[in-house]
C-alpha cells in the first residue's frame, strides 16, 4: 500500500532502499542515546524528541542550500537571513506526526496496540530485505572483478551482523535514528488502524455513486518530471536540471516529451494515465502545487523532501474512473482519514522548551 502512505511518512521511506524482497534478519533494536532521547518539546500532549528536531533540521538546510546556497550556514552572519525561514519550516513538520497520534488516540488508536506493533516489524522486515538484497549485489560486483574463479563465492548471504552494520550506516548517512524510523512506522500503522476502524464505524461513503461523486469534486490529476535527491548528487545541479526542464517547456517543449525525457526519474508517470489522488495522499507541497492549479497549467519548480517536481494538472477522466473505480475506493477511503487529519493537525503547534531555545538550528550538524 505504498501508493497511499501520508506525505509525513515520505520523510522516511524516500531514503531507504527498497528494492524487493529476500530471505532477511531481524534488525537489532538500536537504543537512542541520551542526547537523541532529550525532549525538545510539545505538539499537544505529545513529547518532541531531538532526533526528530535534527532529521528536520538537516532536511530543511539541505533544502535551503540548493534554493539559496551552500554557503549559507558557514557562519552565523551568512546563517542570519534564512533562520527564521528555518525555524518556520521545521516547527511545521514537527506538527505532522502528531496530528495523525492525536486522531488514533481520539479513536483509540494508540503506539503499543498489538496491530500496530505487527504493522512495524513487518516495515523493518521490508527493509532488512532490502539491505540484504544490496549486499548480495555488491559482493557480486566486487567479486566479478576478480580474476580468480576461486575467490567467487555464489552462494553468498550476508550475515545477521552485516545486514544491522548496513542499517546502521543507512541511519547515520540520512541523520536518522532506529528510534525515529520505528516511530514513523508506528504512525504509519495508526493511519492504517484508523481507516479499518472508519469503515467499521461507518464513517465512509459507501454508496458507489456517493464515492463517485466524492472523486470527481476532490481528486487531482497529474502527470509531472521528477528529479530525485539520490545520495551523493548535488542538490543544487538537481534544481539546475529542473530550471532546465522549465526552460524547455517554456521553449515550446510538450509537457509529455519532458517526462519521458532523461530528466524524469520517475518511470512510473510516462503514461497518459498520470496519477489520481486525494488530499493528503502525496508529499505536502506537491498537493498544495497540483490543487492550485488551473487543468492544462504546469507547475514552478516545487521543492520537497526527496527532490525536484514540475507538475501538469490534467481532467479527470470517466473512462479512468470507471476502469479503476476499486482501486480510487480504497484511495477515497485513505483521502477521508488524511483530511481528517490534516484538519486535527491544523489546530497543533510546536510549543518548545528550554533545550530547544538554546539550540542554534543553523549549525547543526
Amino acid at each position: 500500500m505504498k501508493r497511499f502512505l501520508t506525505a509525513f511518512l515520505a520523510l522516511v521511506f524516500i531514503l531507504l532502499p527498497f528494492v524487493g524482497c529476500a530471505d532477511t534478519t531481524r534488525l537489532y533494536k538500536i537504543d537512542p542515546t541520551d542526547e537523541e532521547a532529550r525532549v525538545v518539546g510539545k505538539v499537544g500532549e505529545f513529547d518532541v524528541y531531538y532526533d526528530e528536531l535534527r532529521y528536520l533540521t538537516m532536511t530543511y538546510k539541505r533544502q535551503m542550500e540548493s534554493k539559496y546556497g551552500e554557503e549559507i550556514w558557514k557562519t552565523e552572519e551568512s546563517a542570519a537571513p534564512y533562520i527564521e525561514e528555518l525555524k518556520s519550516s521545521v516547527a511545521s513538520a514537527l506538527t505532522v506526526n502528531y496530528g495523525a497520534l492525536a486522531l488514533a488516540k481520539e479513536n483509540g488508536i494508540t503506539l503499543d496496540s498489538e496491530e500496530v506493533k505487527k504493522y512495524c516489524d513487518l516495515r523493518l522486515e521490508e527493509i532488512a530485505a532490502d539491505l540484504t538484497l544490496m549486499l548480495i549485489s555488491s559482493h557480486g560486483s566486487q567479486s566479478s572483478t576478480t580474476t580468480s574463479s576461486d575467490s567467487v563465492d555464489d552462494e553468498y548471504t550476508p550475515s545477521d551482523d552485516e545486514v544491522n552494520l548496513a542499517y546502521r550506516d543507512q541511519l547515520e548517512a540520512t541523520y536518522l535514528t532506529d528510534r525515529y524510523v520505528r516511530f514513523t512506522f508506528s504512525v504509519d500503522a495508526c493511519v492504517e488502524q484508523l481507516v479499518i476502524k472508519y469503515e467499521k464505524d461507518g464513517v465512509l461513503l459507501t454508496s458507489d455513486t456517493d464515492i463517485e461523486k466524492y472523486i470527481k469534486s476532490n481528486f487531482c490529476r497529474t502527470l509531472h518530471v521528477y528529479i530525485r535527491n539520490d545520495d551523493g548528487e548535488s542538490v543544487a545541479e538537481n534544481r539546475e536540471k529542473a530550471e532546465t526542464v522549465i526552460a524547455e517547456l517554456e521553449g515550446g517543449k510538450s509537457f509529455n516529451s519532458m517526462v519521458g525525457s532523461i530528466y524524469n526519474d520517475d518511470l512510473m508517470t510516462t503514461t497518459a494515465n498520470g496519477n489520481y489522488f486525494g488530499r493528503g495522499e502525496m508529499e505536502t507541497a506537491y498537493e498544495d502545487a497540483a490543487f492550485a492549479l488551473d487543468e492544462g497549467e504546469y507547475s514552478e519548480i516545487v521543492e520537497t523532501e526527496s527532490g525536484f517536481y514540475i507538475i501538469k494538472r490534467l481532467p479527470l477522466e470517466d473512462d479512468y474512473i470507471n476502469t479503476y473505480f476499486e482501486d480510487l475506493k480504497t484511495q477515497y477511503k485513505y483521502a477521508k482519514v488524511n483530511s481528517d487529519i490534516s484538519d486535527v493537525r491544523d489546530g497543533l503547534s510546536f510549543v518548545p522548551n528550554e533545550l530547544y531555545n538554546s539550540i542554534a538550528l543553523w549549525s547543526m550538524k
